[in-house]
């Protein structure tokens, strides 16, 4: 009998991929060298081929799992954030779909096109994290500014219904709601209330949604949320609109 490693890496890879999910192949990795090395120098290609199906808008789920991971993670080791995420999104969806169901909204778009998809889930999610992060503040500013009509207002309806109608525990899960130690005595007897990461979320959901549906009617005194100076919505401060933290030049 052949040693395994006589068999062409093209072969064993699609040994891997063929694996019915991610588990059985990590734990398949482990049944020699060879397949150990296979799996670690072709794991991206390998972990696509098995999660793509199940994982809808897998790039920006990945996106999102490298972000959380942080930059000196592995690829295996943001595996688990990569499938925890999109755990998360399909949650949100059916507890969307539920309410929806139980109370239709009045939208303003027809139903299809108003349904938020895993893109808004992902796009709402780093957009929260971006909150202090004036990189990722500045990828996130150039997607907002990309994302059509109905995109905006799809992150929009999201974050909305994220923020305002999803119950506690499902909020806590999410990390929209403050700590109960953080909170002052008056967020106490408020209750509710989002953190600050969230809050920028909706704030700057809420901008874009406006420009893109309202282009002519959006006030030029609207806040920029971005604290690099760049504008969401579509607009500049290069052309010499005065909103508080823009501190780039009209000329730039």
């Amino acid at each position: 009998m052949a040693p395994i490693t006589a068999i062409p890496n093209e072969l064993l890879i699609l040994v891997f991929t063929h694996c019915p999910d991610i588990f059985t192949a990590a734990k398949l990795s482990q049944a020699s060298k060879a397949l150990r090395n296979v799996w670690l120098e072709n794991v991206e290609v390998i972990t696509r081929e098995i999660l793509e199906p199940e994982i809808p808008a897998y790039d920006d789920a990945m996106e999102l799992a490298r972000y959380e991971s942080g930059k000196e993670a592995s690829f295996v080791q943001r595996i688990p954030r990569l499938l925890r995420n999109a755990e998360m999104a399909r949650s949100v969806a059916k507890l969307w779909a539920a309410d929806v169901q139980d109370s239709p909204y009045e939208a303003e778009e027809d139903s299809e096109s108003a349904t938020p998809t895993p893109t808004s889930y992902y796009t709402i999610r780093r957009l929260a994290q971006s909150h202090g992060d004036k990189e990722l503040q500045r990828t996130m500013s150039s997607i907002m500014d990309a994302a059509s009509r109905t995109e905006a207002w799809m992150n929009y309806q999201l974050c909305c219904f994220m923020c305002m109608f999803m119950k506690d525990d499902e909020q806590i899960r999410h990390g929209i709601l403050k700590d109960e130690s953080l909170l002052t005595w008056y967020e106490k007897e408020e209750g509710g209330v989002i953190t600050d990461e969230w809050d920028f979320a909706s704030t700057v959901a809420e901008l874009v949604m406006r420009e893109k549906q309202f282009p002519r009617y959006s006030s030029a005194l609207d806040p920029c949320p971005w604290s690099f100076g760049h504008v969401c919505c579509g607009r500049d401060c290069r052309r010499g609109e005065t909103w508080p933290g823009n501190t780039r030049p009209a000329s730039e």
